[in-house]
């Protein structure tokens, strides 16, 4: 050996090739199905892996002079392992062979068996083993979990991408064999995490992990920090994620490069903000727009950002007095963000400008809901929502009342003044109103000479005046001046009893004087009528006009329409619509007892329509004013509410009824001599349910019927006992009723036994649930 610069030369030893970077990252990036049978380990001495891969210091002099040599076996001592990389042994080096039969693995994708081969030689001559089964298992996971994270990255599946990542962590955190420790999450992987958490839109996430890496001190601060300053800047924490921008000074060119560009785009979005801000402070509104319209182009992803510049216009807009323009941009805000409790407000100010009530009502319940519990932001949009509702049902029912006033005057101007066809004042009375027509008649009369079209519209004026009920129609502004039913009204089906007697169909006319003719009779004192209660009718309705001078004013008095208007409202119960608050008014208005007088055509009375259509609300208003008779009042089909109730199966309606009805409403008969135990029993039997359609709807249907029909049965001799009033002689009737059975108190509600017996169960049952639940209630 010869010496150069005073030095001896260094022997040139063979150049032994080592493990690329680029074979490394087949390590990771190429996992697939992996075999995990453990090759026979070589026996040549070789370096352990890392040496070859990142050696720390150049080879010493005595290393590079001596000839290589196999290494020797070291004493087994405990700190053996930790010595293995400062003696001889770390200084060898992979053969050519070794190096292609790992790579050669890794190219069928046997990830496993490459670990095993390269351990096992790095463990040849020394007391290390070789890799166990369980640990070749761990890595095939592993190299699985890191494949799919990466194919998750690419085809932007970022919640499966984080599913991976979480599950490769554990993998990660898991101690190696030979009393090591855990590799720990690789730099690389949490980089991963970065790209999976922005994607996946997790600000809130993202920036608690940046931090928690920020904390350890990670290898490249400029991507930590980056990925920090992404979440609160998406977060609209802008003058955070400035700061965080501002003390970055180290790391990769790549991510250095995109620390520049996000910071300029925080620093200029700032700068226009605060102009914005300044410019709306000063009320000067043209200039917020300008600067906040600028502001908003600089980002166009950044949600949170865009939403917050957008209601910052909308208001800037708002104030300019352009509501319009306010509602485009306080709703995209809206858009971008649905729980944006400000522009949700300030919408709802637009809308008030431009006098939509009911968006800004719905805009204010939103707000509220969304507001937090108990804040004074909260109280304030509930009570600035309750006068807008009070405001909007004012504007309806002003609404209401301007139709109801142009349609009034629009029948008024086609109406004809049959007051002044016969020359008489409003309150004329019949003597007047027959000598002005009898003087006009004889002038105007065809066969001496005069008009026969005038002579006809003196004739009809008169049939309508002398007629005190088509007077009275015509003095309370109807269009049917003749006071005659209409036979196409949509009501109730022939039928009444029908199961689809709620259809509302056309009524055929033909039927109708067949039907209905007793209806008429009844009512005939109204009409005129003739004997007695034709005088009584009269009467009456000359009181209802009040035309007798000097008298004082009397009670209010409902028109047809208005009793078929109240009709329709217990028919339909649409409480959204107004259908409760209109009952409410008219009762207020005409009195209770219309409650119970009013009836339609066929006799049917409120409480027939809202029990049959099973609005409970409805009912249990009505049977507080109603008097008891009313209760079981029955129509021209002699059908009682409590048949439309029991035929239709409302449970809530019987359970109000039923315990106010005596014993003897039960036994009420309709046209057909059914009572209406027995007719629902009859519709309940009807619905024949197999065993295996128990749990279908229509079985359910059936265990609705029953239970209605068993609670009937119990209100008639089970359940309910007929009401006393306190007289004892009644109490003991009462009691001898229901010792008698249920069918000496419901006549002959049933025949069949066997059913009596199971519906009897059955009312039974449903008691003990209600006893129940009224123990429990009360707990």
């Amino acid at each position: 050996m010869g010496k150069k610069n005073g030095q001896r030369k260094a022997h040139k030893a063979k150049p032994v090739p080592c493990v690329s970077a680029s074979s490394l990252s087949r390590f990771n990036s190429r996992p697939r199905s992996i075999s995990l049978s453990t090759p026979a380990p070589r026996q040549e001495p070789v370096t352990p892996l890392n040496s070859c891969i990142e050696p720390e210091k150049p080879l010493n002099q005595q290393t590079a002079t001596a000839p290589p040599s196999p290494p020797l076996t070291p004493p087994r001592t405990a700190d053996s392992d930790s010595r293995r990389s400062t003696d001889s042994l770390g200084a060898a080096r992979f053969s050519d062979k070794l190096v292609n039969d790992a790579l050669e693995l890794l190219d069928r994708g046997l990830v496993a068996n490459a670990y095993s081969l390269l351990s096992s030689a790095s463990s040849a001559g020394t007391s290390a083993s070789a890799p166990s089964p369980s640990r070749l298992t761990s890595l095939a996971r592993l190299a699985a979990h890191v494949h799919n994270i990466q194919h998750a990255l690419a085809n932007k599946q970022w919640m499966f991408a984080l599913k991976e990542w979480d599950d490769a962590r554990d993998l990660w955190m898991q101690p190696r064999e030979g009393g090591r420790g855990a590799a720990g999450v690789p730099w690389v992987a949490k980089v991963w995490r970065f790209e999976a958490l922005e994607g996946a839109r997790k600000w809130g996430e993202l920036d608690s992990y940046a931090s928690q890496i920020l904390r350890e001190k990670p290898g490249d601060w400029a991507r930590a920090a980056l990925a920090k300053a992404t979440a609160l800047y998406q977060l609209n924490k802008i003058s955070e994620a400035s700061a965080v921008l501002s003390n970055v000074k180290s790391g990769t060119a790549l991510a250095l490069e995109k620390v520049k560009i996000l910071s300029n785009r925080v620093s200029r979005l700032s700068t226009l903000k605060d102009k914005g801000a300044a410019a709306f402070k000063a009320q000067q509104w043209g200039e917020a727009i300008k600067w906040y319209s600028q502001a908003i182009e600089v980002d166009t992803e950044c949600r949170a950002v865009r939403a917050v510049l957008l209601g910052n216009r909308g208001l800037a807009k708002l104030k300019a007095s352009g509501a319009l323009a306010a509602v485009a941009d306080f709703s995209a805000a809206i858009s971008l963000n649905p729980r944006y409790v400000k522009a949700l407000h300030h919408r709802a100010q637009a809308y008030l400008q431009l006098d939509d009530l009911s968006n800004a009502y719905e805009d204010l319940v939103v707000a509220a809901s969304i507001a937090p519990e108990g804040s004074e932001e909260r109280r304030s949009l509930e009570r600035e929502r309750d006068e807008v509702r009070a405001r909007k049902l004012k504007q309806d029912a002003e609404k209401r009342k301007a139709e109801e006033d142009r349609r009034w005057a629009e029948r008024q101007a086609k109406r004809k003044d049959h007051y002044k066809i016969l020359g008489v004042e409003r309150d004329a009375t019949i003597v007047e109103i027959k000598a002005a027509f009898k003087k006009l008649a004889m002038s105007h009369h065809p066969d001496k000479g005069g008009d026969e079209e005038k002579f006809k519209e003196l004739r009809a004026s008169y049939e309508i005046l002398s007629d005190a009920r088509r007077r009275q129609r015509y003095d309370d502004g109807s269009d049917n001046e003749d006071g005659c039913p209409c036979p196409f009204h949509s009501g109730m089906a022939d039928d009444d009893d029908d199961d689809d007697m709620f259809g509302g169909g056309a009524f055929p006319f033909f039927f109708y004087d067949f039907l209905f003719s007793a209806a008429r009779e009844r009512r005939a004192g109204d009409a005129g009528g003739t004997g007695a209660r034709g005088a009584r009718g009269a009467a009456r309705a000359g009181a209802a006009r009040g035309r007798g001078r000097g008298r004082a004013a009397p009670a209010p008095t409902p028109n047809e329409e208005e009793i078929l208007a109240l009709l329709d409202c217990c028919r339909y119960g649409d409480v959204d619509e107004g259908d409760f608050d209109d009952i409410k008014r008219f009762a207020k208005h005409y009195g209770d007892r219309w409650l119970a007088e009013a009836k339609d055509d066929r006799g049917n009375t409120p409480l027939h329509m809202a029990a049959g259509n099973g609005h409970v609300d409805i009912v249990k208003y009505l049977v507080d004013r109603l008097p008891i008779a009313a209760l079981s009042a029955q129509n021209t089909a002699l059908s009682t509410p409590l048949h439309w109730a029991a035929l239709n199966y409302h449970l809530a309606v019987l359970e109000l009824i039923c315990p106010l009805l005596p014993l003897d409403a039960f036994s009420l008969q309709n046209t057909h001599g059914k009572t209406a135990v027995q007719e629902a029993e009859e519709a309940c039997e009807a619905l024949v349910v197999s065993e295996a359609d128990q749990d279908t709807p229509r079985g359910q249907e059936r265990v609705r019927r029953e239970k209605c029909v068993g609670y009937l049965l119990g209100c008639m001799g089970l359940g309910v006992k007929k009401p006393t009033g306190g007289d004892e002689s009644k109490a003991e009737e009462a009691e001898g009723e229901l010792k008698a059975g249920p069918d000496a108190a419901g006549g002959e509600a049933k025949k069949d036994d066997e059913t009596v017996r199971r519906l009897t169960e059955q009312a039974e049952k449903i008691k003990l649930e209600q006893e129940e639940k009224a123990k429990s209630a009360a707990q």
